[in-house]
């Protein structure tokens, strides 16, 4: 199966971090390390010849973390559902997959919707990651519904990560949620953007659904 099917992007760079400073010189040393993204999702089922298997992915990641210096594992979402299983559990076994796989973060997008906003919040704590959703208020308390992130920062090595994810405002209409709103998305990239700046974030990803 070729690596593309199942929408896995990995990205390699090499950056510049600071390593703080030669006293005797008083100039300031600067290494170089390289650093190791890897992105997949929307992939609803266990096993699927066109959306992808878990357990290659499990061993793309594992792969990765043995021969890079620092890896970042971003999963994008759309996989919460819809299935034939997540109706049964409502999504928690991709949940308990995801929880093997370790990834650092999850972005949230219209799919993890199916079963509406309370059940992905409990969905969220179950997770051992964060589970992000940047523009999305729940109505009832006006605010981020209950378990979801606006944004995180992850840090490893001298890297330090921010993430945001934004939502289109037809998912209200597309899964008839009468109890959310959708922010406009700019303005939620701008304030968490803004924010993680300023909590230190030397690179900021920003996921779409």
């Amino acid at each position: 199966m070729r690596i593309t099917q199942w929408l896995v992007f990995l990205a390699s760079l090499s950056l510049l971090f600071r390593a703080g400073y030669a006293v005797s010189e008083n100039r300031e040393q600067v290494t170089t390390s390289s650093v190791t993204f890897v992105l997949t999702a929307d992939m609803p089922n266990i096993s699927d010849a066109r959306t992808g298997r878990y357990a290659n992915l499990q061993t793309l990641v594992k792969q990765q973390r043995q021969i890079s210096e620092t890896v970042f594992f971003i999963f994008g979402g759309g996989s919460i559902g819809p299935s034939a299983l997540s109706s049964f559990d409502r999504g928690s076994h991709i949940i308990d997959i995801l929880n093997s796989l370790e990834p650092d973060v999850m972005g949230v997008t219209k799919r993890e919707f199916s079963f509406y906003e309370d059940e992905l919040s409990l969905r969220s704590y179950e997770a051992a990651f964060p589970l992000v959703a940047s523009n999305v208020i729940d109505n009832r308390v006006g605010r981020s519904p209950d378990g979801l992130h606006t944004s995180v920062i992850v840090e490893k090595e001298e890297l330090t990560l921010g993430v945001i994810s934004v939502l289109h405002e037809r998912v209200i209409e597309e899964y008839q949620l009468s109890d959310i709103a959708i922010t406009p998305p700019q303005k939620a990239i701008m304030e968490e953007s803004k924010r993680l700046r300023q909590q230190g974030a030397d690179i900021i990803l920003l996921h779409y659904s």
